[in-house]
């Protein structure tokens, strides 16, 4: 499963826990926007992990998994916060389409704020979304905000956390950064580069080649 996400969204940080145990203490101590359980875990299954999760206070979007087709087993899980039911074996299919019913559910309740606050070591910093330029990963959990005067740097979070409350004018270029298509001054189709300006600065990303064709649609929207 963990290796067919990582295909299907490279963009996402993806984690992978062998049992339920193990699991839970990463929710408890990590964000996740949204989990897979399988039904059948040693030490607990997958519906009471997501009672044990309920517990927890936090509310990541859970699609179960299971092995058999019975219509109480995905009632429970519905009746314990899950938000999908696929069943076994697992197929490139099935995963797509609770991937896209989880996409239509964020942005259906997606309100993008105009101010964002993002977290580094010494304190939070409130940024407007009209003052991103871009915003690139430096390292596992660590980004460096582009703004139009300056840069905040060693910023803590996942590019995902961060995507999920921008505005759709945000996008992914590749796996490592994301920018605002309101400044992008000029693209290059065959380096694919999309420069930006910052204080009469260029700004250089090079888009990867899975996300071309959407970006330059996307582009031409805008």
């Amino acid at each position: 499963m963990a290796d067919l996400l990582a295909s299907l969204v490279p963009d996402w940080e993806i984690t992978k826990a062998e049992d339920s145990q193990t699991a839970l203490q990463l929710i408890k101590t990590h964000t996740y926007d949204l989990l897979f359980a399988d039904i059948e875990m040693p030490q607990m299954d997958g519906l009471d992990l997501l009672q044990e999760i309920k517990r927890t206070g936090k509310k990541p979007h859970i699609i179960l998994v299971s092995a058999y087709d019975k219509f109480e087993y995905a009632q429970k899980g519905m009746e314990s916060g899950a938000s999908g039911y696929i069943l076994k074996p697992i197929e490139k299919d099935r995963v797509l389409q609770a991937l896209q019913r989880y996409f239509n559910e964020v942005n259906s309740h997606k309100t993008a704020p105009e101010t964002i606050v993002f977290n580094k070591c010494n304190g939070s910093f409130p940024i407007r979304t009209t003052d991103i330029l871009a915003i690139e990963k430096q390292e596992k959990y660590i980004f460096k905000v582009y703004k139009k005067e300056d840069c905040v740097c060693n910023c803590r979070g996942t590019l995902n956390e961060v995507f999920l409350q921008l505005p759709e004018n945000f996008i992914h270029i590749n796996r490592q950064c994301i920018v605002n298509a309101h400044f992008i001054e000029r693209f290059n189709s065959l380096s694919k580069e999309i420069i930006l300006l910052q204080n009469n600065r260029e700004l250089r990303f090079v888009a990867s080649r899975d996300k071309w064709k959407n970006i330059k649609q996307i582009l031409s929207s805008v």
